[in-house]
């Protein structure tokens, strides 16, 4: 986390026993001091005496019991945080004891364990990818457009598509990115037979 800023506006949302017998909401706090391991905030129309403070490197509430405060920079991310917390439920939902619950393919298991194993590294190589099965498309569509009609409708329909390629869930950009480089083969030979 960034180190905060005297006057910078933070937002601490009730946890643990504070949380305990009431609802859950974020409140405005001001950042008052900034030390070398702890800074303090304050809320507006509370006396100093009733000020909070963190610890710089984590942001975690300094205390020797149940944390009261968890800070976060913006509504947003608190809105990040839950989102997070759904879908991991969600996923431990599948996932039940170890066991595949759901009757997720191996194929589909392979390809989430390669997310969460290199996540950058299979975006990048799906964004390659893609780039370059566009490259291969446009050329194919240039080559289309030159022999017949019957073979211009099919590649139009093919450059329809592409838009809904980019934007499906990442687990379904490959299987589609191959379907089309085969499609796109095809075509390929057909162009080829009808110019013999």
């Amino acid at each position: 986390m960034n180190k905060p800023i005297v006057g910078q506006i933070v937002y601490s949302l009730n946890v643990g026993n504070a949380a305990r017998n009431c609802e859950q909401k974020l409140t405005e706090m001001t950042v008052t001091k900034v030390g070398r391991k702890y800074f303090t905030c304050l809320r507006d129309g509370w006396s100093e005496r009733a000020a909070i403070q963190f610890h710089l490197d984590t942001w975690t509430e300094k205390t020797d019991y149940c944390s009261s405060h968890a800070l976060y920079v913006s509504p947003q991310e608190w809105e990040d945080a839950k989102e997070a917390t759904r879908i991991c439920k969600k996923i431990n939902d599948y996932f039940e004891y170890g066991r595949n619950s759901q009757g997720i393919s191996l194929k589909n298991l392979r390809m989430i364990e390669d997310i969460l194993e290199r996540p950058e590294e299979v975006n990048e190589r799906r964004a390659e990818e893609s780039t370059a099965f566009d490259v291969a498309l446009k050329q194919a569509r240039k080559e289309f457009l030159l022999s017949s009609d019957d073979f211009i409708c099919d590649a139009q329909r093919m450059t329809v598509a592409i838009p809904e390629l980019m934007t499906d869930a990442s687990k379904a950009v490959t299987a589609r990115i191959r379907d089309y480089r085969e499609k796109l083969h095809e075509f390929m030979l057909r162009l080829s037979q009808k110019d013999k």
